[in-house]
């Protein structure tokens, strides 16, 4: 009798460990998934691999210009002024 009480509480504190454990992996991931997403130039690198990659960007004005607005304000302004000098140089 006391065996399988004994058992019994076993059980139950390996049902505890378990959720606890589930718990600690699941808020793990969240944060991984919060820590991803919360990556400034996340937007528009996703953006570029939706587009075809970094090369068609590269050659295409319009995909240029789209993942471009999903960069902050300084990027978009050293990208516009590279992009001057460039269009200077030729």
């Amino acid at each position: 009798m006391q065996l399988a009480k004994t058992a019994a509480e076993i059980l139950d504190i390996v049902d505890i460990v378990e959720s606890q454990l589930v718990h600690s992996e699941r808020k793990r991931v969240l944060d991984t998934l919060v820590e991803v997403l919360e990556e400034p130039y996340t937007e528009a690198k996703l953006l570029v691999q939706e587009l075809g990659g970094l090369q068609a960007v590269l050659k295409d004005k319009v995909k240029l210009e789209q993942v471009c607005s999903k960069l902050g304000v300084a990027e978009q302004l050293l990208i516009n002024l590279v992009g001057g000098w460039v269009g200077a140089i030729k």
